[in-house]
């Protein structure tokens, strides 16, 4: 053993000496007023998972370290879910002044402490505390826990693998929880006598009877950007001359808490630690008793710490909780040619976190569920926006004429202990997921694909996931008599041979079996047409209730992703609701889309009832709240024109979201510039037909158009006379795709 581990494998001199108790619940209570207060005035989330593995028997926390904050972080949230004080290993310079005499009063103990190995073996032989102890020994404040395939930390002071010290105590504590048993069960006084003394027992009080738990606990922050922030402008100017450490650890650590920041906390399963006492602690009890037992202890100590230490290490950092960030810079590492497009290497990100996805065990950050198809589109994806922003100014990427050139020298090259995090931030984030071996073999292998294997990649990829979304959909809201067949609801894709798609949306109530024959007729000019299904139709009227605007925009946006990455060109279209949402693309997108059309588009609606949806659902959420059942409230009965597509119940919540889009609508068609076409009828009795007049003027076009219909019906892309609307559309999309002469 080097010398750390020798020390790790002693329990200290002489008998117990406790510094500190967390049994003062007025420290804790002040605790909890103090982060109360914090909760209030910081920006940062922090969130709590795993909380079912944790459980009332004695454990060992082992945390990762990366800030300082996590001192008072983890005891704080086990006190907060558990309602029970746990004692914490803390650095010792910490233990200084009024902050030292704080944590000494929530049962913190120096790293230094002479008898800080004895208090926490007694500790978890009797039950009194659980313990948090950060085994890698130091802030890791570059991430980097890995070297040559095993688990190796650097820092200014030592460079190793983790300590096992953590796995050590666990271990003796449990062995010696079972010899102290013996010993009273043979009716060895002495030896009873000298663990009491030992570790602070009672030789008259029965030692519980659980196993001792090893609970592995994993921190990861998102998203993480140094800067200057409140707190370091305050210390900076109060406290002239701060040493850069404390300066560097007020700009990445403040920038944390006072920023919109997601701090995942997650509690792993626990590990028993009498699985790895077991085999040699039977024999090791068998032999006759004597003074040699604490030696038998150190022995299995010894023989086992290592191993154990391996398996909750692993475990901490398989915990991690993937986000975007980890895959954008796990991905520059991974790439071969420094040269990629921006497009392909947001195919690579997409694709890649679809195959984390699948993974077993891997937890994912919403970043990687929600709106992620939005990079694969042309509007504006934030999350992937701010990491480019992040690795560019760090200088580790640059962007020109859609093309990214990676620096690997940059994104590699090594910077002091306390200068990393601010300096190298993408390499820190990239560190994290190399002991993710399955995540970087994903990596590696998708950020390396050619241009076409990536579209034809995303492609399919996109085309299945709707499938299976509605699949999903279908089977979990269906209901008999109310849901139609599911060719009804299934989104469609219709292949053309000309370079232009065309993106299609049906209305609300409805499903895309009611745009099929405009979709057909237009495929049958070759151009290729993806029939979306907005989220919430096509499957029961039940569902309207669970959904938003945000997620039939989103569901348009898979289908444009499908096209992109199929089609050279696209033009984007829809009717009803459906045309709501082709022009909200059209804002978004700019001068990416060649036009947009929309057909009876609902920007105003004819049903007087749906001015009264927002009193209504005011009024509904307090009968709620009294108990009374407003089931028979919640929606009014439909008769469409078309019962054999459209829902028979419309849901006031659906309303609620479809007044919201219209408000968002409304306000981005001054942004649309592309050529436009605005199909309405003169009699439609759903939409009221200003609502075209309305669009049209709003519009930047300088190319525009407004075609009024004679139909006294609202579904003019189906039944009698729709092949008048279906030839206006053809001459509209004729005149702004590429010809096919070309």
């Amino acid at each position: 053993m080097n010398t750390t581990e020798a020390q790790d494998a002693q329990d200290g001199p002489g008998t117990v000496e406790d510094p500190a108790s967390p049994r003062d619940s007025l420290s804790w209570r002040a605790t909890e007023r103090v982060m109360s207060v914090l909760n209030r005035v910081l920006r940062a989330d922090i969130v709590c998972e795993g909380l079912e593995h944790l459980s009332d028997k004695p454990c060992l926390y082992v945390v990762n370290h990366f800030t300082r904050f996590e001192t008072f972080i983890i005891p704080y949230v086990l006190y907060k879910h558990t309602g029970r004080a746990v004692r914490s290993l803390a650095y010792h310079q910490l233990f200084k002044g009024k902050l030292g005499e704080y944590l000494q009063s929530l049962g913190g103990v120096s790293t230094r402490h002479p008898g800080k190995n004895r208090l926490i073996i007694g500790d978890l032989m009797a039950g009194r505390s659980s313990w948090v102890i950060f085994p890698e020994g130091a802030m890791v404040k570059s991430k980097r826990v890995m070297e040559r395939g095993r688990y190796w930390i650097r820092h200014p002071k030592r460079s190793g693998p983790p300590h096992t010290g953590a796995a050590v105590l666990a271990l003796k504590a449990q062995f010696s929880r079972s010899a102290f048993a013996r010993a009273r069960e043979l009716g060895r006084a002495d030896l009873v006598q000298n663990y009491c003394e030992r570790y602070g027992l009672e030789a008259d009080k029965d030692l519980p009877g659980e196993d001792i738990q090893i609970v592995p606990v994993t921190i990861t922050y998102y998203p993480l950007r140094p800067g200057k922030n409140l707190l370091s402008k305050v210390a900076g100017f109060i406290f002239k001359g701060l040493p850069p450490n404390v300066m560097e650890e007020l700009v990445v650590e403040g920038q944390l808490l006072l920023s919109d920041s997601d701090i995942t906390v997650y509690f792993g399963e626990p590990i028993s630690v009498e699985q790895y006492v077991r085999p040699l602690g039977r024999l090791a009890l068998m032999a006759p008793l004597g003074r040699q037992l604490t030696g038998r202890a150190d022995m299995i100590a010894t023989l086992q710490r290592k191993r154990l230490t391996r398996r909750f290490m692993g475990e901490i950092y398989s915990n991690t909780t993937i986000n975007i960030d980890h895959l954008f810079c796990g991905a520059l590492r991974a790439r071969r040619d420094p040269q990629i497009s921006v497009e392909d290497f947001c195919r690579a990100i997409y694709l890649s976190a679809l195959d984390v996805r699948q993974l077993v065990n891997r937890r994912l950050h919403e970043s990687l569920r929600s709106k992620l198809v939005t990079m694969l589109t042309d509007d504006v994806h934030p999350p992937i926006e701010d990491i480019f922003k992040l690795a560019e100014d760090e200088g580790v990427v640059s962007r020109s004429g859609g093309v990214m050139t990676i620096d690997q020298e940059a994104l590699e090259e090594e910077h002091s202990f306390d200068d990393v995090r601010v300096k190298n931030t993408a390499m820190v984030i990239a560190n994290e997921v190399l002991p993710l071996r399955q995540v970087c073999r994903i990596l590696k292998e998708t950020v390396n694909l050619s241009t076409r294997e990536l579209r034809e990649q995303i492609a399919d990829a996109l085309c299945a996931r709707d499938q299976a979304v509605f699949g999903e959909n279908y089977h979990r809201y269906y209901e008999e008599g109310a849901s139609k067949p599911p060719e009804i609801g299934r989104p469609f894709l219709l292949e053309g041979t000309r370079p232009t798609g065309i993106v299609l949306s049906h209305g609300y109530l409805a499903a895309p079996h009611e745009v099929r024959p405009l979709a057909e007729y237009l495929n049958g000019l070759g151009f290729t047409v993806y029939g979306v299904r907005l989220e919430g139709h096509g499957t029961a009227p039940a569902h309207l209730r669970d959904v938003t605007w945000g997620n039939w925009l989103y569901s348009y946006y898979r289908g444009y992703a499908v096209l992109r990455n199929l089609c050279p060109e696209i033009i984007v279209g829809g009717f009803s609701t459906g045309g709501l949402v082709s022009l909200l693309t059209a804002a978004r997108m700019g001068q990416a889309v060649k036009g947009v059309f929309a057909i009876n588009a609902s920007l105003r609606l004819r049903d007087i009832r749906t001015r009264f949806v927002a009193p209504f659902m005011f009024w509904t959420d307090i009968l709620q709240k009294f108990g009374r059942d407003s089931e028979e409230d919640e929606y009014v009965e439909h008769r469409s024109e078309n019962p054999n597509i459209n829902y028979s119940r419309n849901y006031i919540h659906g309303i609620r979201e479809l007044q919201r889009l219209i408000g968002v609508c409304e306000d981005a068609l001054p942004s649309i510039r592309i050529p436009a076409l605005i199909l309405q009828g003169r009699n439609d009795p759903a939409v009221n037909p200003r609502s075209a007049k309305l669009i049209f003027d709003a519009l930047a076009s300088p190319q525009k158009q407004l075609k009024w219909m004679d139909f006294d019906r609202h579904v003019i892309v189906q039944g009698e006379r729709r092949d008048e609307v279906f030839r206006e559309i053809e001459a509209f999309v004729e005149s702004v795709a590429t010809p096919l002469s070309v």
